[in-house]
């Protein structure tokens, strides 16, 4: 496994160095990222990449870790990637979201590695692909076929009534030979092949599967689609459905019009919303009951008089303890925001701008009387792999009478292990 960082600055030598890279593959790498929107910035050979999680290149296993952490961490690694898994699951994801977790629902959004995953996971709970046929045996345990029993054997009379020696009974046996259960164990041989590169991450270490299935076995691409919407068209089975438009969508990728691209993703380029909806769940983020708190703005025709409202603000986290009457209005900034053993300011910050909504939502909430007699608590939460501290606050001048906004580092270990167990929490938060 190869580890760079988001935003990190490298140079090309570097980057062909850790990547294992010549000339011509230097190129195509480039152009890759490029077209997927995950090179950052480029000048004088220095490339940095704005992009955190797992990708595949060319057999090439890279992790890129996000921008605060400062270790290479395999632990971290796969806690990330238990995490984007689950989020991919759980949220509703936009479209530059969707294009490196995937969406098993459509087929112009595959992501090969959620999709090995969700198909090994399955058959490890469900077996194989089962189609069932009929058929009749002689005295058996199903139902009996009283019109094959009368038609091929004799009857014998008791008491005027007839009876019969033996009796023709229905059986159901699982098709073994069945053309879908064929490609099942073709894909599964396939996933499980490629989840074998990876078994030293946890999550992919799945017992090896081989069947002995080749793609000559299953025959032409087109022949195996008809045969999979044709299955569909006759089952009813939601859990056989899902299976079989995953099989159909897996087929269609791998071995149709991109079957020749060399990258695979699991990861994110917009690792601000991860961090903004992750901990707004274990926070317990209750800015749908409070929302109504927060005015619109109302637009006034001079000549007319008539009014309009266009969408407000909306802060990131609403948290009302309200056994403390303690009100929290937390943001959740993707900063790197530190201070020097001088005191002097490091890094990035947030803007004026994000400073004085902070304010703006506590002066629009402060006007219910439901409010009246709480302790108003400003915060800018920001991810450390350190422990969660209180580093510093922030304030502007001329709004002295209003508290200063608490800088605070929140450990993202536990953050994304209470996502992960689906516990929410939020006592830890306060300092």
């Amino acid at each position: 496994m190869i580890f760079l960082k988001e935003l990190q600055p490298y140079t090309e030598l570097e980057l062909k160095r850790n990547l294992n890279l010549n000339d011509q593959e230097w190129g195509s790498f480039i152009l890759d990222m490029q077209r997927k929107g995950m090179l950052e910035w480029k000048r004088d050979a220095v490339y940095s990449f704005s992009y955190v999680g797992f990708m595949e290149w060319g057999q090439r296993f890279v992790f890129f870790f996000p921008k605060y952490k400062a270790t290479q961490d395999p632990y971290y690694m796969e806690l990330l990637i238990n995490l984007f898994m689950e989020y991919a699951k759980r949220e509703n994801l936009d479209e530059h979201e969707v294009e490196t977790l995937g969406d098993m629902t459509a087929e112009k959004d595959f992501n090969f590695l959620t999709t090995a995953d969700f198909l090994l996971q399955d058959y490890f709970e469900n077996g194989l692909y089962i189609n069932e046929k009929m058929t009749h045996e002689l005295n058996g345990e199903g139902e009996i076929n009283w019109n094959q029993t009368i038609e091929e054997h004799e009857a014998y009379i008791s008491k005027g009534r007839p009876f019969y020696l033996d009796l023709v009974t229905v059986a159901t046996l699982n098709d073994e030979e069945d053309f879908i259960r064929l490609i099942h164990k073709y894909v599964l041989t396939v996933c499980s092949r490629y989840m074998k590169q990876l078994s030293f991450i946890d999550i992919f270490d799945y017992p090896p599967l081989e069947f002995e299935v080749e793609w000559e076995d299953i025959g032409t691409l087109e022949h195996a689609l008809y045969m999979i919407e044709n299955e569909m068209q006759q089952q009813f089975s939601d859990q056989k459905l899902l299976i079989l438009k995953t099989l159909y969508f897996f087929l269609t990728r791998e071995k149709g019009a991109n079957a020749d691209d060399q990258l695979k993703l699991l990861g994110t380029r917009t690792f601000h919303v991860v961090w903004e909806k992750v901990l707004g769940y274990v926070l317990q983020n209750q800015y749908d009951h409070y929302k109504k708190f927060i005015p619109n703005p109302i637009w006034t025709d001079a000549k007319t008089g008539r009014q309009s409202e266009t969408d407000t603000l909306i802060p990131d986290i609403l948290h009302d303890n309200k056994a403390k009457k303690h009100f929290y209005i937390i943001d959740a900034k993707y900063y790197t925001t530190t201070f020097d053993e001088n005191g002097k300011l490091k890094n990035n910050v947030p803007g004026v701008g994000d400073v004085s909504k902070q304010y703006l939502y506590e002066q629009a909430l402060k006007q219910s009387s439901q409010f009246e007699g709480y302790e108003w608590f400003n915060i800018f939460a920001m991810p450390t792999e350190q422990m969660t501290e209180k580093f510093g606050s922030v304030h502007l001048s001329f709004m002295g009478y209003m508290k200063d906004i608490e800088l605070i580092r929140v450990n993202t270990s536990f953050i994304y292990n209470q996502y992960l167990k689906r516990k929410q929490v939020f006592e830890f938060l306060y300092l």
